[in-house]
């Protein structure tokens, strides 16, 4: 599924702003986010539906709603949970990896 247009973030300013807000986030395009090289959160829309997909650690996590029509509340309760995940993303080793999960089998196999 495609991810949502620019067209379709209007009215989230103040949600991008707490996301881009977050340390080692990366906005490659409108509403897509990266933690670091790795792809956390982005949106998409069927119809007069909007969500979002984000990480959950090393796993995307179930949907997040986010309508069109959505209140201060439901914003913040939005920001909310995708400060969690990011949370989760970063006590997984997601945010601060730099090899890939392999390559730490290979530490200390040197001389015993």
């Amino acid at each position: 599924m495609a991810h949502a247009a620019s067209a379709h973030l209007r009215g989230i300013a103040d949600v991008l702003a707490a996301i881009r807000a977050l340390p080692e986030i990366q906005e490659r395009r409108p509403g897509i986010f990266y933690v670091r090289r790795l792809p956390f959160r982005h949106f998409h829309v069927r119809g007069d539906d909007r969500w979002a997909d984000a990480k959950m650690g090393t796993v995307w996590g179930p949907k997040i709603p986010l309508p069109f029509d959505a209140g201060a509340r439901a914003r913040f309760a939005f920001v909310r949970e995708v400060r969690a995940r990011y949370a989760a993303c970063a006590t997984t080793g997601t945010r601060s990896s730099r090899r890939p999960s392999r390559a730490g089998s290979r530490r200390g196999t040197g001389s015993a």
